[in-house]
């Protein structure tokens, strides 16, 4: 039997202006497993992780500065003694890949990960996000973008 248009278009209205909540398996973001209720899932868990995430981040950002710039500075000293068959990009990513003295913020994460432990699984986003707004970080993802150039250039 055909449907009204009128109740068609009120009942097509109210699912687009008022849908169904969705189920809450499928609105958890990053759900964790909990073995203390036998691996049931343990959303809210993942969401108390955040901010402690962020505080590891940023200190792990901001305790490597003094290693990401001794990095910059080999890097830059690379590029002021290469040869002349070598590019400007090459001799700075041989001096930014050397070892430092300092610890950079790879290393300090390293270090956390290993001695102090890790928040949640260890990939909390968070995490990230704090090593951003530390002033290390900047250092970091500038690195990154710089491989990421080189690679597009090969």
């Amino acid at each position: 039997m055909a449907k009204n248009f009128d109740d068609t278009y009120k009942e097509m209205y109210l699912n687009t202006m008022y849908p169904e909540p969705l189920e809450a398996e499928i609105v958890r973001a990053m759900p964790r497993q909990s073995a203390a209720v036998g691996g049931e899932k343990v959303p809210l868990q993942t969401l108390a992780d955040m901010p402690a995430a962020a505080v590891k981040g940023v200190t792990q950002g901001f305790i490597g500065v003094p290693g990401e710039i001794e990095s910059l500075s080999y890097g830059v000293k690379e590029i002021l003694k290469r040869g002349a068959n070598e590019g400007k990009l090459d001799a700075f990513f041989r001096g930014i890949s050397e070892k430092t003295i300092l610890p950079t913020t790879e290393e300090v994460k390293k270090w956390l990960d290993t001695n102090v432990g890790k928040v949640g699984e260890g990939d909390n986003p968070a995490e990230t996000v704090g090593e951003i707004l530390a002033p290390g970080g900047y250092v970091k993802k500038a690195k990154g973008v710089a491989k990421a150039v080189k690679g597009a250039m090969k």
